[in-house]
């Protein structure tokens, strides 16, 4: 198992990667992430050259198969949305999937998706409704990825199960094809499906993760 409780004073680099990606789609900073009160925070916002930039991290453990469990909170603010995913270790999306435990898109944060991508033309399962929940207050995600099955967890109650099948287009709806890790983002807006920032948007909007477990798959 590997786990991590962000009691220390920075980002353990033994254990994550931090974004520096500033002129991408997803402009990423490292300085949008930090630790401190035994938290991880990912905070979003215009930067001095008034750029809107935010930030993420990715685990250093990669496996196939297993279950991994974050929990988190995020503040409200459109124009941001905070995500917790599973991305393969290949970098080849969308053909080798992607397991995203958590996107909270709206700014109220009081809904959230999960879904999986896989196969060439990006074929997505996603939770037939909303999770409707309180963002804004701590909440615990979790994906088991086995062969046979993925189940989505919201604080325990499985929220979406996908079985072996293939998409109409072909793509099986179980990616098996890469290891994958986890990964923690605070996405900007006006794309995606990302609402833009608004006027009520405050300058700086953070997501919080108390701790994460990844848990190898013993099949």
């Amino acid at each position: 198992m590997q786990a991590d409780d962000f009691d220390g004073s920075a980002i353990d680099t033994r254990k994550w990667f931090v974004y520096n990606s500033p002129n991408s789609g997803f402009a990423r900073v490292p300085e949008a992430v930090s630790v401190g009160g035994g938290f991880l925070k990912i905070t979003g916002g215009y930067n001095s050259a008034g750029k809107d930039v935010s930030g993420g991290v990715s685990s250093l453990v990669h496996q196939a198969y297993g279950r991994w469990e974050a929990r988190i909170r995020v503040e409200r603010g459109a124009g941001y949305s905070a995500v917790a995913l599973l991305w393969p270790q290949s970098e080849k999306w969308p053909n080798d999937g992607e397991i995203d435990l958590v996107e909270v898109k709206q700014g109220d944060r009081q809904s959230a998706t999960a879904a999986v991508h896989n196969g060439p033309n990006n074929d997505i399962i996603e939770t037939p409704t909303a999770m409707v929940a309180d963002f804004t207050a701590w909440h615990t995600v979790a994906v088991e990825w086995l062969p046979d099955r993925l189940t989505y967890f919201l604080d325990g109650r499985a929220v979406l199960n996908v079985k072996p099948g293939y998409s109409r287009d072909g793509a099986p709806t179980i990616p098996s094809t890469s290891e994958m890790h986890m990964a923690l983002q605070l996405d900007t807006g006006c794309h995606d499906g990302i609402p833009c920032r608004t006027s009520s948007t405050p300058a700086k909007v953070s997501m919080y993760v108390d701790w994460i477990r990844t848990y190898a798959y013993r099949g």
